[in-house]
């Protein structure tokens, strides 16, 4: 795993701007906002933190996450403040290059530290999860999660459902898997080509619906067709 700061965000710490905004009852970081960038061969993530913290605004800074064989997706876990510093979970998914390896869910814990002006970034590998089911160079990965679980799978094999506490791993899907996806609620539609199981917000029962294609959708992203 390597850890610094990409010449792409060094380049704008510089470029820093000011900003009135009252924080008010918000959040800590209710000012910031992340951007993702894969590699050209999805070996590595970089993270550019932006926004505002006080009277300050810019970008903070960043890290790269990795190094990976095929990184296919990314989610970020709910942010969790004590005092000045807030943490949250970034779990990224790796393929693989092989159809035979097993792809692996890759669980950082991203932690900033605000001290007005200014936000002190880390990021640490927290865990390695080998999931037990394949993916591959030409698979297509999916992964959604809810307060409590992250679901990921391949269309070259199948899905699971992975604990965010005990990091425990059990089967979800019976096979090939086209899409994942979540509600605002915590519902989780698993999709394989011959039928949806759909996954209560506390991960228990699976229903099994004879739909090919039927989808959760949310409030912040568009339900597109697959």
């Amino acid at each position: 795993m390597r850890i610094g700061v990409p010449l792409a965000i060094a380049a704008v710490l510089c470029c820093a701007w000011s900003s009135t905004a009252e924080a008010g009852m918000a959040a800590l970081d209710s000012g910031l906002f992340s951007m993702y960038q894969y590699a050209d061969d999805q070996s590595s993530i970089s993270v550019t933190i932006c926004g505002n913290v006080g009277d300050s605004g810019g970008c903070f800074g960043g890290g790269t996450l990795g190094p990976f064989e095929r990184a296919c997706a990314l989610l970020e876990g709910t942010p969790h403040t004590k005092g000045d510093v807030v943490t949250r979970a970034l779990y990224v998914l790796d393929a693989r290059k092989s159809s035979t390896a097993p792809i692996v869910l890759y669980v950082y814990v991203r932690t900033d530290k605000i001290d007005p002006p200014f936000d002190d970034i880390n990021f640490t590998l927290k865990k390695q999860l080998p999931l037990g089911i394949t993916g591959g160079i030409k698979s297509r990965c999916s992964m959604a999660a809810n307060e409590g679980f992250v679901y990921a799978g391949t269309d070259a094999s199948s899905a699971v459902a992975i604990n965010k506490i005990h990091f425990t791993i059990a089967p979800a899907s019976n096979g090939p898997v086209s899409a994942i996806t979540a509600d605002s609620r915590g519902y989780v539609a698993i999709v394989s080509p011959s039928e949806t199981g759909i996954v209560a917000p506390d991960g228990t029962g699976v229903f099994g619906m004879n739909f090919q294609a039927l989808y959760e959708a949310n409030t912040r992203n568009a339900l597109k067709p697959h």
